[in-house]
């Protein structure tokens, strides 16, 4: 072989390599998401690897709630985010195409991760002393404003005569309980579990009025993103639901991860009522939120769950 032929081989031999290499890159998915239980398997799937596994790349960026995941989607500043089932019910009937593509948490009679608080001090011994009263959410118009209607209407008191305001989760919730700013709120955790420990009492299980189980979150995605990228899609919720098999099976290690990415107090994390993550996507658990929007009026017509569900999952 003379020294021209030697070359030609070499280059052929480097672009094949190139080539094989750049195949082999994973793509990456935009996400965004809030560290919080309910959608804690993408945080899980970076750390243990089943991002790698389904060879994925994440990139993550920050979000307040599922309304700006969805916008943020809408806008293509993002390829995968989470929101509530009402909210994507909402959306859905703006024409916002977006659908789910997995399961994130979901809410269980056995471990509610959100509660109905009332200051340690409160006056209030029965729903029906709500009457009257404020009732602190950590948004308006929202699957828990629906669960909390309904769960008023389930004690006898008349949502009419309650009057809701919208109070970030975290520190101000419980400033918000201390101060007499609310007479009741609904904390999430990790909040849920922080409030108890500085004196707040639980008063009631919004979310049990609904069903005994259900999603209380769930990954969507744009819908000619996940017409583009099929594969990459179905490769992100397997991902997903392996972190969360994962999680199950380890609650301790997965606060940690949680805390972590949320820099929250490991031991409140480690001992807070946590979600149960899915191993599919069952729209018949979509139903329950979707339903409650429709009766309180938050949801201007019915939707059917399935058709919020991405073609092929």
């Amino acid at each position: 072989m003379n020294r021209l032929e030697s070359l030609a081989l070499a280059g052929s031999l480097l672009t094949a390599t190139t080539l094989a290499a750049s195949a082999q890159t994973p793509p990456t998915v935009r996400v965004m998401c809030t560290p919080t239980d309910s959608f804690g398997e993408a945080y899980y799937a970076q750390d243990m690897g089943f991002f790698t596994q389904h060879n994925i790349s994440v990139e993550f960026s920050g979000s307040s709630g599922g309304a700006i995941a969805i916008n943020a989607l809408a806008g293509n500043s993002a390829d995968v985010g989470v929101a509530n089932p009402l909210s994507i019910a909402q959306a859905y009937t703006k024409g916002i195409p977006i659908s789910i593509i997995a399961g994130g948490g979901l809410y269980t009679t056995a471990s509610p991760a959100t509660l109905l608080l009332i200051p340690k001090n409160s006056t209030v011994r029965t729903p029906k002393d709500l009457e009257g009263k404020t009732i602190g959410l950590p948004g308006l118009g929202d699957q828990l404003q629906a669960a909390t209607t309904v769960w008023l209407q389930k004690n006898g008191v008349d949502p009419a005569k309650v009057r809701f305001i919208e109070v970030n989760p975290g520190p101000l919730i419980r400033n918000a309980l201390e101060r007499g700013r609310v007479d009741a709120a609904t904390a999430p955790e990790p909040t849920l579990t922080e409030s108890v420990q500085a004196g707040a009492r639980v008063f009631g299980d919004p979310f049990a009025a609904l069903a005994p189980r259900f999603f209380i979150g769930v990954w969507i995605a744009r819908n000619d993103w996940v017409k583009a990228n099929p594969d990459v899609a179905r490769r992100f919720a397997d991902a997903i639901y392996d972190a969360g098999k994962w999680a199950n099976a380890h609650p301790s290690e997965s606060a940690a991860i949680l805390a972590k990415y949320a820099k929250g107090d490991p031991a409140v994390f480690r001992t807070m009522h946590r979600a149960t993550y899915p191993s599919s996507l069952d729209p018949r658990l979509l139903a329950p939120p979707i339903d409650a929007g429709f009766r309180t009026g938050l949801l201007p017509s019915a939707v059917n769950a399935a058709d919020l569900v991405a073609k092929g999952f």
